[in-house]
């Protein structure tokens, strides 16, 4: 499940395909939907799902990723949509995978749903608005 909640309004995915629930005041009032095709899950997808392209690590312990995909198993299809944020306007930005591990690309939707554009690959995406004009990110 991926979700982002601005005032009475939240967006929600829980599927593997590009579509987003809209809930206003308890109720689904949109649902907004992109042809976009879906993604057949591969080892290196789900080994960069898992760690991010690393290892993981507890305590004194690593597991190279591949090793813990193998392990815990992964579906056939990856979700399409990683994360959304939605806009003050009442839009979207949602950041979406593709068949690149670690590549991300970030659509923008009006506050009706519509397509509005892709951001070029590396654009950055916002962990919340400071305004109408301004986005506030997370470095790692």
């Amino acid at each position: 499940m991926v979700w982002s909640s601005v005032g009475p309004r939240t967006a929600v995915t829980t599927d593997v395909s590009y579509s987003v629930g809209i809930i206003e005041d308890g109720q689904v009032t949109a649902i907004w939907r992109r042809n976009q095709p879906a993604i057949s899950s591969t080892l290196e997808l789900a080994s960069w799902e898992v760690a991010g392209g690393d290892s993981l690590r507890f305590r004194d312990c690593t597991v190279p990723a591949e090793e813990a995909a193998r392990k815990f198993g992964y579906r056939d299809t990856m979700p399409l949509i990683e994360s959304i944020v939605l806009s003050p306007e009442g839009g979207a930005w949602i950041r979406r995978r593709t068949e690149t591990p670690g590549e991300f690309l970030i659509d923008v939707l009006d506050q009706t749903g519509r397509y509005v554009g892709t951001l070029p690959q590396g654009s950055p995406f916002p962990a919340l608005f400071r305004g109408t004009d301004e986005i506030v990110t997370v470095e790692a």
